[in-house]
């Protein structure tokens, strides 16, 4: 498995195919995990996507030690969402970090971070703007990403 990390104040992620120009929204820790040599059955079925509001930020641990948690109630912003809570998981060290994840039965939305990463979402997750997270998964499993999200 192989994990690909963009991480940083992404100020521009949307592009038009056309002409590759970028307008302005604010992305941060776009996560992207692809599973090694899974084939898909169907290769037009459609994924899973979830977008879920932030609301409060219900746990933290100590945000001084080596991997820190931090646990943010949420809200649907879709007819289809389902996760109830968000859980920003940041880990020091060079080991791979896992793959975002979506647990269907405690509706909740886990998302890794290496530890450097954690004042540039603390600071998105601070701002008075409202915050979306967004969760996208393959049909057979093989791909997903996951992205704290800002709009202007």
């Amino acid at each position: 498995m192989k994990i690909r990390s963009e991480l940083g104040a992404m100020g521009k992620t949307i592009s038009t195919p056309a002409s590759r120009t970028i307008d302005v929204v604010h992305a941060v820790g776009v996560l992207e995990h692809m599973a090694a040599s899974r084939k898909s059955v169907m290769p037009h079925e459609p994924g899973r996507l979830e977008v879920v509001r932030l609301l409060r930020e219900t746990h933290r641990t100590d945000v001084s030690g080596a991997n820190v948690d931090l646990v943010y109630a949420a809200r649907p912003a879709s007819k289809r969402s389902l996760v109830s809570h968000v859980h920003f998981h940041f880990r020091s060290g060079q080991e791979e970090l896992p793959a975002p994840s979506l647990d269907k039965t405690a509706a909740s939305l886990r998302l890794y971070y290496p530890r450097i990463e954690l004042d540039i979402v603390l600071n998105a997750l601070r701002s008075h703007k409202e915050r979306f997270c967004y969760f996208w998964e393959a049909a057979d499993g093989s791909r997903m990403r996951a992205w704290l999200f800002t709009p202007r």
